[in-house]
């Protein structure tokens, strides 16, 4: 039976990241349903809030669920999520969700 440890599938689903629980998952998927322009800087706060009340480093996930889950199936929203990356002003989220990108 062959490896495939290396696979597409692995490779994406089975993250070397800190998942979130599900609520906290919820809470960001939230955030992002609800993101416009006129609230960028609400909404910005709110994730911060959400991700700076856990211990855990949940860039990696972040990143792809961006990627992954927002970018690759809603393109025009791409945009606003350029414009939300830039408001948040954080480097590492900002070399992953490129790194991520350029894995597709």
């Amino acid at each position: 039976m062959p490896d495939n440890s290396l696979s597409f599938h692995n490779f994406f689903f089975s993250p070397q990241f800190q998942v979130p629980e599900e609520k906290l998952q919820e809470r960001v998927a939230f955030i992002f349903n609800n993101l416009s322009v006129m609230n960028m800087g609400q909404k910005k706060e709110d994730l911060l809030k959400v991700l700076k009340s856990e211990d855990e480093d949940y860039t990696g996930w972040l990143a792809q669920y961006l990627v992954m889950k927002r970018a690759s199936i809603e393109p025009n929203f791409h945009s606003l999520y350029a414009n939300f990356l830039d408001c948040l002003c954080n480097e590492p989220l900002h070399k992953e969700v490129f790194r991520t990108f350029h894995l597709l």
